[in-house]
């Protein structure tokens, strides 16, 4: 029997860089149809309350775009990453259409700082709609956090948007239907982990023409309290907590949990 070179084995695309999974053209069919510019507008001018004209602004992971080209429409220099090409090139072309300014760059969340040099030191850094809890373990969601705020001044603000963990759980639901702009439908299929926090979901989409695609993910479901505990590792203490953008306090009827954290 031969022996396998570890260097010829098939690398596995981890689910959140596929560009043909979820974060794949269908995502631009279902969730990012239903961000609207007046959600995007809302959610901007809540960071807003949090930062001084002109700042220097790191969006992570920035998507295609949409609050980062808000932010440079106020006069904000901003700096986009993302793992995806694709999200980036469609974020290029609407700042351009939009006539702003953003510098974008196409990184792994945890592979930041380098980028900067110790050249810029960010006023703020925002990570918005659930863009957390996607790598393989907590250790490397730590790194990714780390990574964020490492050029981050000292006092410099930290913006996170994640789903309260206790309403999510309260309302869990094992399976959804979602019927696509171009006819074709997607199921579904939740399971959570309770040994890894992970909600794990599985979509099959089925074709117009009855063909299949399947796609998976895995979002670690953190608590309050442990992502202060991640915080205060990465050299950031949170201040305030909100249940929405509207400033509501979080309750456990809460969708959102909204953390303004500063860098210690």
């Amino acid at each position: 029997m031969g022996t396998i070179n570890p260097t010829e084995e098939k690398q596995i695309m981890p689910w959140y860089a596929n560009e043909n999974g979820i974060f794949g053209p269908d995502y631009m069919q279902t969730t990012a149809m239903n961000l609207t510019d007046d959600k995007t507008v809302r959610e901007i001018r809540f960071v807003e309350q949090f930062i001084d004209p002109m700042s220097h602004i790191l969006d992570v992971p920035t998507g295609f775009g949409r609050h980062a080209i808000e932010l440079a429409k106020l006069g904000h220099y901003v700096i986009g990453v993302d793992i995806s090409q694709q999200f980036l090139d469609i974020a290029a072309k609407s700042a351009l259409e939009a006539k702003v300014n953003v510098r974008w760059i196409k990184e792994d969340m945890r592979h930041i700082p380098w980028h900067f040099k110790n050249s810029i030191f960010l006023d703020a850094v925002i990570n918005l709609f659930t863009a957390f809890g996607y790598l393989e373990d907590d250790r490397q969601d730590q790194l990714a956090l780390n990574s964020m705020t490492d050029n981050l001044k000292k006092g410099g603000v930290f913006i996170m948007d994640f789903f309260n963990f206790y309403r999510l759980i309260r309302d869990y639901q094992p399976k959804s239907y979602h019927e696509l702009a171009d006819g074709s439908t997607q199921l579904k299929e939740r399971h959570f982990d309770f040994i890894t926090g992970c909600n794990r979901e599985k979509v099959t989409k089925i074709n117009v023409d009855g063909s299949k695609e399947l796609y998976e993910s895995s979002i670690r479901c953190y608590t309050l309290p442990e992502l202060t505990k991640m915080f205060k590792i990465a050299g950031m203490t949170i201040d305030k907590v909100f249940g929405d953008f509207e400033f509501a306090p979080l309750t456990l009827d809460s969708m959102r949990m909204i953390i303004v954290a500063y860098k210690d």
